[in-house]
């Protein structure tokens, strides 16, 4: 995935006053609200990107929808994104942020997939177990691919764990045609 310089700066200078300023939970919290804003609201992001649409009108809007009460950070951030006209960065560079955010907090990002939607239980099992054989505090991500059969498949970071019936069938599949 190729990410321009824009967003990663824009990324990194909001982290580093979030830090300074010891609000970084709440301006991580302030660019989720906003990530799914912009998510829900595709008009919202043609809108931001609209070159004919003055910056005050722009800055207005998002007052509007965030709230009042945003941190300095995230104030300071949209301000300086509309003044030097990178509102069509701000989806990457909030994508950028969550990511620095989690990397700075020790957050490990694992997708699990299985056969069905495992129940709150079996869920909050799986998490637990996988939070403590990686040491670290995860986010948990459940996808269910009705190919698995049975079993899961884990991934974590670049590692993919794969214990699911479909790979062991093709595995056994593998040694009998071998020995024929």
């Amino acid at each position: 995935m190729h990410i321009d310089k824009i967003p990663v700066r824009y990324a990194k200078a909001l982290l580093l006053a979030a830090k300074e300023g010891g609000r970084l939970d709440i301006v991580h919290n302030e660019m989720v609200s906003l990530a799914e804003l912009l998510g829900n609201n595709p008009e919202l992001v043609y809108l931001l990107k609209d070159p004919a649409l003055k910056g005050e009108s722009k800055k207005k809007i998002l007052n509007d929808l965030m709230g009042k009460n945003i941190t300095v950070e995230t104030d300071n951030l949209l301000n300086l994104v509309i003044i030097k006209r990178r509102e069509s960065h701000l989806p990457q560079i909030i994508s950028v942020f969550k990511y620095l955010y989690k990397k700075d907090k020790g957050i490990r990002e694992v997708t699990l997939k299985t056969p069905f939607k495992p129940d709150k239980e079996m869920f909050a099992f799986f998490s637990e177990m996988i939070g403590k054989k990686l040491k670290s505090e995860i986010e948990i991500t459940n996808v269910v691919d009705d190919s698995l059969i049975g079993g899961f498949t884990l991934k974590v970071d670049d590692l993919l764990y794969d214990a699911s019936i479909k790979t062991q069938l093709g595995k056994l599949k593998e040694k009998l045609i071998q020995r024929i």
